[in-house]
């Protein structure tokens, strides 16, 4: 499992190498806008808004290659040969498993960094943006989960199409519908008893409550392992290219 998890990870190291590029730049750009002495509450707005789409797009092209590999591996039989190589059914699946979690945690700790050079930037102009402040590690921590939950979910559906887009299109269009579903009673709510709804304000009161973080990890983690069951079973089924 080692060899496979090394060749994985080599082939496809340019997909790092581009996410650090990535939060280097926004790094750099953020920095710049914090230590500038006359910023506005203007610009430390735009500063914050990069950072969060920075941080969202390192840890997504952190995990970009996933699917893709998969569906590579597929189509040039390579998981078959594997298989019948000698790895066993649960090593293999477990390999995947273990792909999605590294990928998550370099984009993780990619983040981290971002916002430790952001908050030393910001004390030493002596402000006093929060930047280096819990919030924001919940926030690296949700978008690393959201991403590695949304790859995982997509390898069953790989193996079942053999491309990785149609994996991905049909999992958003089921996310998206159901999201949808989720907001029409609060559209309704909002028309008809025409009261305005705020769901900002309590998704920020439950990101900033204690147990936001094992409610997230232990969601994220029945989600894997229930994806796990499926694709043992569908790995265990045979013929999986």
């Amino acid at each position: 499992m080692r060899g496979m998890l090394y060749e994985s990870f080599l082939l496809n190291r340019k997909c790092f190498f581009f996410a650090g590029i990535v939060t280097a730049v926004g790094t750099a750009v953020c920095a710049i806008m914090i230590a500038n002495p006359n910023r506005t509450a203007e610009s430390v707005g735009v500063a914050g808004a990069i950072f969060i789409a920075v941080l969202a797009l390192s840890i997504t092209v952190c995990s970009e290659w996933l699917g893709r590999h998969l569906e590579s591996n597929l189509k040039c039989r390579f998981v078959d040969v594997t298989l019948a190589g000698g790895i066993s059914k649960n090593r293999f699946v477990m390999s995947l498993m273990i792909e999605n979690l590294i990928s998550m945690a370099i984009g993780f700790l990619m983040c981290l960094a971002m916002n430790g050079v952001i908050a030393v930037t910001d004390k030493a102009v002596g402000g006093d943006i929060p930047f280096w402040d819990v919030f924001y590690i919940k926030l690296a921590v949700a978008i690393a989960l959201l991403v590695g939950v949304f790859d995982y979910m997509s390898y069953p559906l790989i193996i079942k199409f053999k491309s990785a887009e149609k994996a991905g299109l049909t999992i958003g269009v089921v996310l998206g519908f159901a999201i949808l579903l989720f907001m029409l009673p609060f559209n309704w709510y909002k028309y008809n008893v025409s009261e305005e709804i705020n769901l900002i304000e309590p998704l920020r009161k439950f990101m900033d409550a204690p147990y936001f973080i094992p409610v997230i990890i232990g969601a994220a983690a029945v989600i894997y392992a229930i994806v796990y069951a499926v694709l043992l079973n569908r790995v265990k089924k045979g013929d999986v290219c």
